[in-house]
C-alpha cells in the first residue's frame, strides 16, 4: 500500500513521499474524524474485505467472501473504491468530478493510491497552473467520498443483503454528506472555538464555486444555514 501510494504521488507530483510524509498527512487537520481513521484503517489493510476471507481455517461458505457478489472479482478496497460495479463508487467520482471541474481544475480520477494520499496532491487548474487554494477542498471531498462509498459499501453488504442502492439514492447520500460538512466547517468559524477554529476566508475560499445559487448568498454566507451543493432525500428507511 506504502508502494502504490509513493507511486501515485510521484505520478502526479513528480515527488515521492517518505513513509513518514504518508503517516503525517492521513492525520491531516482537514480531515474528519471518521475519514481520518477510514485512511488509517485502509493504509494498514486492517478491514475484512478480499483475501482476508481466504484463511485455511474458515468455511467454504466464509471463504467465499472474498469476492464481489456483483463483479465476480476478489472484493478488495482497490475494486470497492474505484471498480466496483454495484452504484455507488462510479456515481460519487462523477459528481466530485462534476463539482471539482466546476471550479475550473484539473481532473484526475482517483485511484487508492491518491485517494490516500489526497493531502499530499497539490492541484492544478485546467491550463496546468498550481491552485494551492484547491488543496483543501481535494482533501475533504476525496477522502469524504471515499469514506461514503465504503460506507454504502457496509450498508448494502451487511444491512441490505446485498440489495444495490439506486443511483438516486447514492446520488443524495453523496449531497447530504456534502451539505453536512459544509455545514460544519460554517460551524468551526464561530468565535467561541478560538485557536481550533477556522477562518471565514478559509471557509469561503474552500467553497466558492461549489455552492448553489452562490450568486444570490451574502458575503456572510458562513452564517447562513442551509447552504448547499445540492438537495438531498433518501426514499430508503433506516439509512442515514
Amino acid at each position: 500500500m506504502i508502494d502504490k501510494i509513493q507511486n501515485k504521488v510521484e505520478d502526479v507530483t513528480g515527488k515521492m513521499p517518505s513513509e513518514d510524509q504518508i503517516w503525517k498527512a492521513i492525520r491531516h487537520k482537514d480531515f474528519s474524524r471518521n475519514a481520518r481513521y477510514f485512511l488509517w484503517m485502509t493504509v494498514h489493510d486492517a478491514y475484512r474485505v478480499g483475501t482476508y476471507w481466504l484463511k485455511e481455517n474458515f468455511r467454504e461458505e466464509i471463504r467465499n467472501r472474498c469476492e464481489c457478489p456483483h463483479c465476480g472479482v476478489p472484493e478488495t478496497m482497490d475494486h470497492i473504491l474505484t471498480r466496483c460495479e454495484s452504484p455507488g463508487q462510479k456515481e460519487i467520482w462523477e459528481l466530485v468530478e462534476k463539482l471539482w471541474t466546476r471550479k475550473h481544475f484539473e481532473w484526475r480520477q482517483p485511484w487508492i493510491g491518491n485517494i490516500i494520499s489526497c493531502a499530499l496532491t497539490e492541484p492544478k487548474t485546467c491550463d496546468g497552473k498550481r491552485a494551492p487554494r484547491a488543496s483543501r477542498l481535494w482533501r475533504i471531498v476525496v477522502s469524504e467520498s471515499a469514506h461514503l462509498i465504503w460506507k454504502l459499501r457496509c450498508e448494502r453488504v451487511i444491512r441490505n443483503e446485498n440489495t444495490p442502492f439506486s443511483v438516486e439514492e447514492v446520488t443524495n447520500r453523496w449531497h447530504r454528506m456534502i451539505k453536512t460538512r459544509i455545514e460544519t466547517d460554517c460551524n468551526m468559524t464561530h468565535p467561541k472555538y478560538g485557536k481550533r477554529g477556522l477562518n471565514v476566508k478559509v471557509v469561503t475560499q474552500t467553497w466558492k464555486g461549489t455552492l448553489e445559487n452562490e450568486e444570490d448568498l451574502p458575503s456572510s454566507w458562513t452564517e447562513v444555514c442551509g447552504v448547499l451543493v445540492g438537495r438531498s432525500r433518501s426514499r430508503r428507511q433506516g439509512v442515514g
